[in-house]
């Protein structure tokens, strides 16, 4: 029996289509939080050769999040990491190592902790105009506190995520770790 392998074009076409009949079904209780989430991050990338590196680049997300009860939630949207390299074959060259993924995944609140687990979806390369990374899934996961302010929920976190480039097992990788604040607005209680 052949077994059939979905495309990754179908399943973020399935993903989108689920958060869209989850956004539109009426739920008692059902919140919906649009986020903006700016930070910085470090991290490794297999293609240089090096270890963790420390030389921080600028993180961003905009994410959707909706709320399934008072508790548990799923969120969908777009993620950019990058960070810099100076050691392996980043000896002497300025490099920014970025990757930017769709993300959707689930997300668990309590009181005024929250965390965040899901999948990326997208490219992990170096910053250069001859770069061209195949997509691939890789992890994402996010841990922080919430404070209201007004209207305004902010949600400072660390974040911890890992790229995988769509080449198989010998494609790029990357993984990256840092610290971000998010600045969430309530579109609907």
């Amino acid at each position: 029996m052949k077994t059939r392998v979905m495309s990754p074009r179908r399943i973020c076409l399935s993903a989108i289509v689920g958060a869209c009949l989850v956004a539109s079904t009426p739920v008692a209780g059902q919140r919906i939080i649009g986020e903006v989430r700016l930070g910085t991050t470090v991290g490794s990338h297999t293609a240089t050769a090096a270890g963790l590196e420390l030389l921080p680049g600028p993180s961003l997300g905009v994410l959707l999040e909706v709320s399934l009860n008072e508790r548990v939630g799923v969120y969908a949207g777009f993620v950019q990491t990058s960070f810099g390299c100076e050691s392996g074959f980043c000896i002497n060259r300025d490099v920014v190592i970025k990757g930017r993924s769709a993300a959707g995944g689930i997300a668990l609140r309590r009181g005024w902790a929250w965390t965040r687990i899901g999948l990326l979806f997208g490219v992990v390369e170096p910053e250069s105009e001859d770069s061209s990374s195949a997509a691939g899934f890789g992890l994402d996961g996010v841990v922080g506190v919430q404070f209201r302010v007004g209207p305004v929920i902010f949600t400072p976190g660390a974040v911890l995520r890992r790229h995988d480039g769509g080449g198989g097992a010998n494609s790029e990788r990357a993984a990256s770790l840092g610290i971000d604040v998010g600045i969430a607005f309530l579109l609907r209680s």
